[in-house]
């Protein structure tokens, strides 16, 4: 079957149903009036926080969720994580500005479908939407680009994936040979705050001591390193991560 014939096919499917969380309310609008702008996509809600989020998606269970990694109140990638736990169904484009490897090793952990860089331009990242979420994309010269990281995940990746983000700030440290006290002092913590993270962590990662769970996190990390890079030289700068 060509991409026309599945194109033509799609036109009798409903919508892809859009929320967008993004602080910035110009953005924002304009994100929107892009969406509802394509006929085979919709906006299904808008929000500029994750709080907010939070209980809108859970009111809409959207198709795609667009998410910023900045937002006033915590990281747009937390939300990620919460959207692919409490609706795995949805799928989640995160959409940022920043393109270094952290921001991009973090929106893996966090299990985002995608990452597209904020200067792509709306068509791309329409596109983007519609690839996640199983439908033709528009462009013509839209290529498949190379996932960041298999799309299979270790056992170990899965598990540091449930972490919190400082969760796994403290399990990195831990993981690099610092005690509790160094950990707190790196990173401004109280050293009771960060065992109280280290016995979570412990907890949600099924091991009963500081070793296993930094042998957990090293495993995680080496899973990472035998990954292919986000994409060559001269290829568009959006990273398919799942």
């Amino acid at each position: 079957m060509t991409q026309e014939d599945l194109t033509v096919t799609d036109t009798t499917a409903p919508p892809i149903s859009v929320f967008l969380v993004e602080d910035h309310v110009v953005l924002r609008q304009a994100l929107a009036l892009v969406v509802d702008g394509e006929d085979d996509l919709r906006v299904a809600g808008q929000a500029d926080r994750v709080h907010h989020a939070r209980f809108r998606i859970q009111a809409e269970r959207p198709d795609v969720v667009v998410v910023d990694v900045h937002l006033p109140d915590g990281s747009g990638l937390e939300l990620c994580e919460i959207v692919r736990r409490e609706h795995p169904a949805t799928r989640v484009v995160v959409l940022t500005g920043d393109a270094s490897p952290t921001v991009a090793d973090a929106a893996v952990a966090a299990g985002a479908d995608a990452l597209v860089l904020k200067h792509v331009g709306c068509d791309r990242l329409m596109d983007e939407v519609r690839h996640v979420a199983g439908r033709p994309t528009r462009r013509s010269d839209v290529r498949p680009i190379p996932p960041r990281r298999s799309t299979r995940r270790s056992p170990d990746q899965v598990a540091v994936s449930r972490l919190t983000g400082q969760e796994r700030e403290v399990l990195d440290l831990v993981a690099d040979g610092l005690s509790n006290r160094e950990v707190a002092d790196r990173l401004y913590l109280a050293e009771k705050t960060v065992k109280n993270y280290m016995t979570s962590v412990m907890r949600k990662l099924g091991v009963r001591s500081r070793t296993g769970a930094a042998l957990v996190a090293t495993r995680a990390r080496y899973a990472r390193e035998q990954c292919t890079p986000v994409a060559s030289e001269g290829q568009e700068p959006v990273c398919f991560v799942r």
